[in-house]
């Protein structure tokens, strides 16, 4: 009885990791409705500034590889760097942006996005070399089979 008081107190006594602190943010500035409704918050999701300042946020510590988020809102980040590259109207800065991108497309494992979605994206966005990057990522990971045939008539 004595260990079992002793893991629990350790349990509560234990602070939380960057993941975890990322995951109560997430939930606070962009809550799933699973969120919404079982605590009846409100959601920031409506203050494009305070999303945007958080999604940067996010990017940074993604391209550094000490967080994890789910494909969705690193989806968001994409669109928004994206979105930035195509306002851009200087050379250095459009480099700048498709850096970004790249950085974080090379940081990510491939599982963290939708590689069809962000290809799309950044296609649409004219972010060539982003295009490339993936492509190349795609046809690295073909196998042999009917599906990749039709992978490799999209790619």
């Amino acid at each position: 009885a004595e260990s079992r008081s002793a893991t629990s107190a350790d349990e509560s006594n234990r602070t939380p990791d960057r993941q975890d602190i990322i995951s109560m943010l997430l939930s606070i500035m962009m809550p799933s409705k699973d969120d919404v409704t079982i605590t009846h918050q409100t959601t920031l999701y409506q203050s494009k500034s305070a999303v945007n300042a958080f999604l940067d946020f996010l990017a940074d510590y993604l391209m550094k590889g000490v967080i994890k988020a789910d494909k969705i809102v690193t989806f968001m980040i994409l669109e928004r760097m994206a979105a930035r590259f195509t306002l851009a109207r200087v050379s250095e800065e459009r480099q700048h942006w498709q850096g970004q991108i790249i950085s974080l497309l090379t940081a990510l494992p491939g599982y963290s996005y939708d590689t069809d979605s962000v290809l799309g994206l950044v296609e649409k966005s004219g972010i060539h070399r982003a295009s490339l990057l993936l492509h190349q990522e795609e046809a690295s990971s073909w196998s042999h089979g009917e599906e990749a045939t039709e992978r490799r008539a999209f790619h």
